[in-house]
């Protein structure tokens, strides 16, 4: 792919690699280390690319507790 996405553009694939591992990072999950992810980088790529996308950006904000 082009660019930090799973395919060209970003789409739902991308979408879902971000709300996983931002539930994983989260410590939500019993058990599974915050960290778990960090060593696959082009996950982690992934998630930092549609957490600074701009309506991400902004709903996160939006919605923060």
């Amino acid at each position: 792919s082009k660019g930090p996405w799973f395919l060209d553009a970003i789409s739902i694939a991308d979408l879902d690699v971000y709300c996983m591992v931002s539930m994983m990072k989260s410590g939500f999950m019993d058990d599974i280390q915050t960290t778990i992810c960090d060593r696959y980088t082009k996950i982690i790529t992934i998630h930092n690319a549609v957490a600074a996308h701009p309506k991400v950006a902004a709903w996160d904000e939006a919605h923060k507790k």
